[in-house]
């Protein structure tokens, strides 16, 4: 079949090469610049470009108005950099007091502002209500109530809040005071919810309850009409999502759902209200319309303000616990993510609290869930699916506690239902990952003897296993055993592709050096199915590249382009990687670039961040070069292929993190990537800011210490969110490197902030740092006394 001898890889490289690109491998000049003078002197010819057009009152980001250095135009000290941030933290809230109303007090309305929104802001500022109410009604009546700019909204808000926090209690509700809600709703669709929540608070406190959760529904109905009404409906600015602070690189952004201002307070508020009711049933309702999980914090914040008794707090607790998963357990998606961030945390107390509150939702002391159909009502109007389990089997495998899987398995059978062929599949799936394929041949053969048929997916767990202890040939009686299941009762699972599963054989036969074989398994499937596509196809190029067998690498090429199939951003990075090994980097891009063109693939921001990504992967000097002269071909196309900060940080990311270059190379680099940043106009967000303070932190060396402290120092200067996961990063990062003066110093900052949950990860760390704190202290003390 095919050569892979090492006599034929000078001929196998030319044939190689000829195909890519006939004719043209004598172009290539030894005489081209090196790789950072490209960057430095780029003689590209560049397409004009449109000139930007900016908005008349911004010329540029408004953050560098007051920019701090970059990391590398700085030459402070970790512990002097330390020593500024107290300054400059003092400094930005000078200037922003000194700018800005931070409450009722500091009220200043223009001279030029309308006669009636000046007398309403007056009356709210010193406490006339009724005068309030009245200038209130006038503007509705006249449609001038948008004269109440975003500035003075936010007074307003403001405002209404401190007059309500500083009314007394009372038994009975004035009529003023239930003509609040209006205003409160008003502000609060326009992302001023401070006025709403203190309204809400007071009428808990009051013990309305009632009236607080219909004015909260009517709110929610409000909210929803607001957003089919505006085109570009106002992110909502007073809570940050910690969804968006995990720190993960993401792929690609979606469009996100607008949430209503502090939903998180105002719902926790209304939770506490039913719970004073024992209205469980209102609370699930209420919390899967919200669709959204209350923090944390907020019940931390205003659960003392309530005034509960210690039974009534601990009611609220559960109930807002109950909300909190059937928000989840509604979709199958989040479970899977909240029990692989349990399960890789090794949070074994949450992940079984998690699991038990499903299982309550299930009985009938808190029932809002249900396995059958049939039985979804308003009681129990959240349909579980059979997966949820699933994902619980693997999250327990993951951490090995088999044990928490067999009382799994007992529940459900306690509940009354019966252990499908999904329960099973994901039983052998998993388990057999921690205790072998052989405990896995045991559990298929209980499963036969319960009188429950294997599916193509249980099979395909089966075959999986096998593939994994590189047992081919029992993974290949399995598949032959499928087969013959397949021909007797065809397509048990309508649009269920068998490829991968196919896919993974394919790789098992190449692994095991049985190329013969794995070639007649891609003649089989283009005979009798599944059909190859581009992921077949990629799978025998990554192994013939890895081999460096290029004249395999050129066969599948053909194949490829015979069958009319376009590769994707994995195809183009392995012929890239595989280009590298044979000619030059700049001939290698050239050459890659070239191919994209013949196969017709359209460029865009996608592609070629696809092909960054996996060269980044790689963690080879040369791959790393060819991405960045990717990089610099985005640049320089069209303004559709500009690279988005997840491409600059992906760069940065994979520099701070192990890089592979000379230092002198790698400073190049990174002073270019900022550069361009800040030419383009590209900002990071909070997320990229906390996957570069992870990657510098975590490398080691005293260059990383000092950038990822100035990347958190330029953060919190642009007064972007830092949540608790960021918080937990910065100080795990430190006490990694056993820093342990500047971590305590930060966990007392963080201590302050009040976003330190009790039994929280970030407590843990937090109490961790400040036990070796003290263990130095004493340390030192003992050896000034000559002990």
């Amino acid at each position: 079949m095919l050569s892979r001898t090492a006599g034929s890889r000078t001929v196998s490289s030319a044939l190689f090469l000829d195909f890519l690109l006939p004719g043209a491998r004598s172009t290539s000049s030894s005489a081209t610049p090196t790789w950072y003078q490209e960057l430095l002197t780029d003689k590209r010819p560049k397409k004009a470009k449109k000139p930007r057009v900016l908005k008349p009152s911004v010329a540029q980001p408004l953050h560098a108005l007051r920019r701090p250095t970059d990391p590398t135009e700085t030459t402070l000290s970790p512990s002097e950099l330390w020593k500024t941030w107290s300054l400059d933290a003092r400094d930005s809230a000078g200037r922003k007091s000194a700018k800005t109303p931070d409450g009722p007090e500091d009220v200043v309305v223009p001279d030029t502002s309308p006669n009636v929104p000046r007398q309403f802001l007056r009356a709210l500022k010193s406490g006339r209500l009724a005068d309030a109410l009245a200038a209130w009604d006038e503007m509705a009546n006249e449609g001038t109530l948008s004269a109440l700019g975003p500035a003075r909204l936010t007074q307003a808000s403001r405002a209404l809040e401190a007059l309500i926090v500083s009314t007394p209690e009372s038994a009975t509700l004035s009529e003023e005071f239930v003509r609040l809600r209006e205003p409160c709703t008003y502000l609060a669709l326009r992302n001023e919810g401070h006025a709403l929540r203190a309204l809400l608070i007071y009428l808990v406190q009051s013990r309305h309850g009632m009236v607080a959760t219909e004015m909260f529904v009517s709110f929610l109905d409000a909210w929803s009409r607001h957003l089919e009404d505006v085109t570009e409906p106002h992110l909502a600015k007073s809570e940050t999502d910690l969804s968006d602070d995990e720190i993960f690189l993401a792929a690609s952004a979606g469009e996100r759902e607008v949430a209503p201002p502090l939903i998180s307070d105002l719902m926790t508020t209304v939770v506490v209200a039913l719970s004073l009711h024992q209205d469980f049933t209102s609370v699930i309702r209420i919390a899967l319309r919200c669709g959204r999980r209350p923090r944390r914090q907020s019940a931390v914040e205003i659960l003392p303000l309530l005034r509960l008794t210690d039974t009534q707090a601990k009611l609220a607790q559960t109930y807002l616990a109950h909300a909190t998963t059937a928000i989840i357990a509604q979709s199958p998606a989040s479970v899977r993510a909240h029990t692989q961030n349990l399960g890789a945390s090794g949070n074994v107390p949450r992940l079984n609290a998690l699991y038990t509150r499903v299982l309550q939702g299930l009985g009938d002391e808190y029932p809002w869930a249900t396995l059958d159909p049939s039985r979804v009502s308003a009681q129990r109007p959240v349909l579980l699916d059979e997966s949820v389990f699933v994902q619980f089997i693997k999250a327990f495998c993951h951490i090995r506690r088999l044990d928490l899987v067999e009382k799994l398995w007992d529940d459900i059978g306690r509940l009354g239902h019966a252990h499908s062929v999904v329960l099973w599949t994901g039983l052998m799936q998993y388990t057999s990952a921690v205790k072998g394929a052989d405990y896995g041949n045991r559990l298929w053969g209980a499963m036969l003897a319960s009188n429950v048929e294997p599916d193509t997916l249980a099979y395909q767990a089966f075959i999986t296993a096998y593939l994994q202890e590189r047992r081919m040939p029992l993974a290949v009686e399995k598949l032959a055993e499928l087969e013959a299941k397949l021909k007797r009762s065809p397509a048990p699972h309508e649009g269920l592709s068998l490829e991968p599963l196919y896919n993974s054989v394919l790789r098992g036969y190449l692994n095991s050096r049985q190329h013969d074989e794995a070639l007649a398994l891609v003649e089989r499937m283009k005979r009798d199915g599944p059909t190859p596509t581009i992921a077949t196809y990629n799978t025998l190029m990554a192994h013939y590249t890895e081999v460096r067998d290029f004249k395999s690498v050129s066969w599948v090429l053909r194949k490829m382009a015979s069958e009319g199939l376009r590769g994707d951003g994995f195809t183009y990075s392995t012929l890239l990687r595989a280009l590298l090994a044979v000619v030059s980097r700049e001939e290698a891009v050239q050459r890659t670039l070239s191919m994209m063109d013949r196969q017709g693939v359209e460029p865009n921001v996608v592609t070629y961040s696809s092909i960054i990504t996996h060269l980044l992967g790689e963690r080879t000097e040369a791959a790393f070069l060819a991405a960045m002269d990717m990089l610099k071909w985005m640049e320089a196309g069209k303004r559709e292929l500009a690279p988005t900060v997840i491409t600059y940080t992906a760069i940065l990311k994979s520099i701070y993190e192990r890089s592979v270059l000379p230092a002198t190379i790698a400073k190049e680099c990174r002073d270019y990537i900022l550069q361009q940043m800040r030419r383009r106009q590209v900002e990071f967000t909070a997320v990229t800011y906390g996957i570069l303070v992870k990657a510098c932190l975590g490398n080691g060396t005293s260059d990383g210490l000092r950038d990822g402290l100035r990347y958190f120092r330029d953060m919190r200067a642009r007064n972007l969110p830092i949540s608790a996961g960021i918080w937990y990063v910065v100080l795990d990062g430190l006490a990694k490197r056993q820093e342990w003066g500047l971590a305590n110093a930060m966990a007392d900052e963080v201590s302050a902030l009040g976003i330190v949950g009790e039994k929280s990860w970030l407590n843990r760390l937090v109490q961790s740092i400040r036990k070796r704190t003290r263990i130095d202290s004493l340390m030192d003390d003992a050896e000034g006394h000559d002990y």
